[in-house]
């Protein structure tokens, strides 16, 4: 061997000893991690291989070194088996840092380089591998089969390390190198004798990988500290919206403080002098009215907050029930048409592209969106404006999901680009001060935000100081099976119809549509010709519906007075609300308002063939009936009774839900028409006496009405009802219209359905 070999070998040492020296500068102030310390082990036992070669090159022909030259070459051989399994060691290590791998490779790996490192030591004494001639180190007879093994071995790890290589990642470049470069000088050094490059190679290929490491860990490091340097940032963002948040609702409190206190203050004062002037009915029935208008708007205060509690509370869930869209249109627009008008404003619903009518969703949450879209239209609209609710149905590439289209517009106030965004946050109001001149808790355009993104849609809006603004509810919803929504109203479908409209063009219109709308054939007279008196008054009719808006009342009056005992219906635009007394008592039975839908139409049909069965009308819907209130509040049933009393119902109470239950139990079947059912009850609550009234084997007990009637307004309140088997919700405070409308609409589908 040359003196070039072991200046070679004293740089692969030295390179050694510093890379040894760097693992530990590395980390000496932290707990090594595992690469670490095989790492470590690995420099040290090639530190250890190229001393004992180093000396086997000096001393090599010496006869009187032979038996240290046998020892160290044999301990070089066994430290290179070691080498190469602490190599596999490594790249197991790498692999389970990002999976977890089958540890019997790893003990296979162990077993075998044991076995060769095992084998080197006895060869030692035996010279089956390698000897001593006159001092020169020389190759044993199972020399071949020692290279092969570890050439084996290495082949193995080169083979995992490219199976595995998009897991490694990076270091599988230079594990790979370690693989193949020690692999060929290995090949190399059987066919030549002389010392070549098998352990520089082995030296080059450790600082290869080191460095990668190094460069690997100095990239985890700038990514680490990227990553605090961004949840600083995050995290001083977060406290300055918490302050901007704790700010916001410390001017909430104050403001709702006000907001409150105002409606409270009209109740407490407007009762005492309701009270005070008790003699005097014109001026206690305004104190009174007074009374119950505020007492609705701190309802509404208390709902908003308590909706966003919930919203927070991450407890908002969206109903999947079927609905009537043109029955949510039709209650919100006379919800809002009175307050509207009250500000001398123009609203009008527009639905003229909606084709259908039977959607499942949360109808309840949806009106929520909307009346929050309209009442802040009408707040933020100066007195003459225009508000405009239109709705347009949308086809998706799913043919059983459409997506609605529901746009409140106004030429109100506008709102500034910039508080564009902070609109739809807590507590925000455009108009922000301690004395709000606009009423309101600033939480609905959060509620409503919240809402319409749990029904997987968007809100979008735009506005211009000064023009006004459009927010745009967009919700994907599912379409219900229409004929089994059509089922409902199979008895008053094949009506036979006379309409009376203004002018030959929009009869002719009436004459095309209707009958592709509803199913069947309709008759068409001017009102020109019915004010004129030379229309045809042969033909019997089930239902007159009267869509002029010339001399209406005079139109009504000669249709009742030809057809005395048909049922006229005045098909309106909601801006002749305040003639509808009159068009009544010129004859019509009924005031519908547009845009009309054939839902409409039934749902008319039906409640007037309800009131021809009563016997005084809509405010005695209820004579004859027996209702069963299940209700633990003394002062809550009181309220209750006397307006199902002054509706002319027979009505029974019953204390608790187990006592309801009973109570229809032991009654005659028939023997009770309705059941209103309150939901916190002590010894049994509502929902289980539904599913109890609901199971008992009698014939009525899957027919009987039961309606939930409690302060439990939630829509998984309204949902978990609906599947306890009630057939309707109404939240508490109970107002008699709301009451009238439900049991009349459950009334009627029941009798047709009979």
């Amino acid at each position: 061997m040359s003196h070039a070999n072991i200046i070679i070998e004293i740089y692969c040492l030295l390179i050694t000893v510093i890379l040894l020296i760097c693992n530990f500068l590395s980390t000496q102030k932290k707990t090594a991690d595992a690469k670490s310390r095989i790492m470590c082990r690995m420099l040290t036992t090639n530190a250890g291989i190229i001393m004992a070669f180093t000396v086997t090159v000096i001393i090599d022909g010496a006869v009187k070194y032979k038996i240290l030259n046998v020892v160290l070459t044999g301990i070089c051989y066994a430290l290179g088996a070691f080498l190469t399994e602490l190599f596999g060691e490594y790249i197991f290590c790498i692999v389970r840092e990002k999976i977890t791998d089958s540890r019997k490779l790893l003990y296979a790996l162990r077993a075998v380089c044991g076995a060769a490192m095992l084998m080197d030591i006895v060869s030692i004494f035996n010279g089956m591998y390698f000897g001593t001639v006159n001092g020169y180190h020389v190759r044993g007879p199972f020399y071949m089969v020692n290279q092969i093994l570890i050439l084996s071995i290495m082949l193995l790890e080169l083979i995992y390390i490219f199976a595995r290589t998009k897991i490694i990642g990076k270091e599988a470049a230079a594990l790979a190198m370690y693989g193949i470069l020690p692999l060929f000088s290995v090949i190399l050094q059987i066919f030549v004798r002389e010392y070549l490059l098998m352990y520089p190679a082995i030296t080059l290929s450790l600082f290869i990988i080191y460095v990668v490491r190094y460069i690997n860990q100095a990239d985890m490091l700038n990514q680490k500290n990227e990553e605090l340097t961004r949840a600083i940032l995050e995290n001083e963002k977060s406290r300055q919206e918490a302050e901007k948040a704790n700010q916001a609702k410390s001017e909430f409190l104050s403001s709702m403080s006000h907001d409150i206190r105002t409606p409270l203050n009209a109740i407490i004062g407007m009762t005492g002098m309701a009270m005070d002037n008790i003699d005097n009915k014109k001026q206690a029935l305004d104190n009174l009215g007074i009374v119950q208008a505020s007492s609705r708007h701190l309802l509404s205060l208390v709902n908003d907050v308590l909706d966003l509690s919930m919203i927070e509370r991450g407890k908002i869930q969206i109903a999947q029930n079927e609905f009537i869209l043109p029955d949510l249109l039709t209650e919100i627009e006379k919800m809002s048409w009175p307050i509207s008008k009250a500000k001398k404003q123009t609203f009008t619903v527009r639905a003229d592209t909606v084709e259908d009518e039977f959607y499942i969703g949360d109808a309840q949450r949806i009106k929520q969106v909307l009346v929050n879209f309209i009442s802040n239209a009408v707040k933020y609209t100066p007195s003459g404006g225009t508000i405009t609710l239109k709705i347009d149905e949308e086809k998706t590439d799913d043919p059983n999901v459409v997506l609605l289209r529901m746009a409140c517009i106004d030429n109100g106030i506008g709102i500034e680009k910039e508080r564009q965004q902070e609109i739809f946050k807590p507590f925000v109001r455009e108009i922000m001060s301690t004395v709000n001149p606009v009423e309101g808790t600033g939480l609905g355009l959060t509620i409503v935000r919240n809402i319409v993104e749990a029904m997987h849609g968007k809100v979008e809006l735009t506005s211009e100081k000064g023009k006004g603004s459009t927010f745009t509810a967009l919700i994907p919803l599912k379409l219900a099976e229409e004929d089994k929504m059509l089922r409902q109203f199979e008895n008053v479908r094949d009506k036979k119809v006379l309409f009376i409209a203004d002018g030959e063009e929009f009869c002719d219109m009436i004459r095309e549509n209707y009958p592709k709308i509803i199913g069947c054939p309709c008759d068409v007279v001017s009102s020109a010709d019915v004010l004129a008196d030379t229309w045809k008054k042969t033909q019997r009719y089930d239902a007159i519906l009267v869509v002029s808006e010339e001399k209406v009342p005079e139109v009504i009056h000669r249709a009742r007075a030809q057809y005395p005992e048909t049922d006229i219906l005045y098909g309106s635009s909601m801006q002749m609300l305040e003639d509808e007394e009159q068009i009544l008592n010129a004859g019509a039975d009924a005031v519908l308002y547009r845009p009309i839908f054939r839902t409409t139409l039934f749902e008319a049909y039906q409640t007037l063939r309800l009131k021809k069965k009563t016997v005084a009308g809509t405010d005695q819907y209820l004579t004859g009936k027996k209702v069963l209130v299940a209700e633990d509040q003394p002062i809550n049933y009181e309220v209750v009774e006397y307006i199902l009393k002054n509706a002319g119902a027979e009505v029974f109470r019953a204390d608790n839900g187990k006592e309801a239950e009973e109570k229809f139990l032991a009654s005659a079947p028939g023997y009770y028409d309705l059941i209103l059912m309150d939901i916190m009850m002590p010894v049994m609550n509502g929902y289980d006496a539904a599913v109890g009234i609901r199971k008992a084997d009698r014939p009525d007990a899957d027919q009987i009405i039961i309606v939930a009637m409690t302060a439990n307004a939630f829509t998984e309140d309204i949902q978990k009802a609906h599947e306890c088997g009630m057939n309707a919700h109404i939240s508490k405070p109970v107002e008699p219209d709301v009451i009238r409308e439900t049991l009349l609409q459950l009334m009627g589908r029941q009798q047709e359905i009979r």
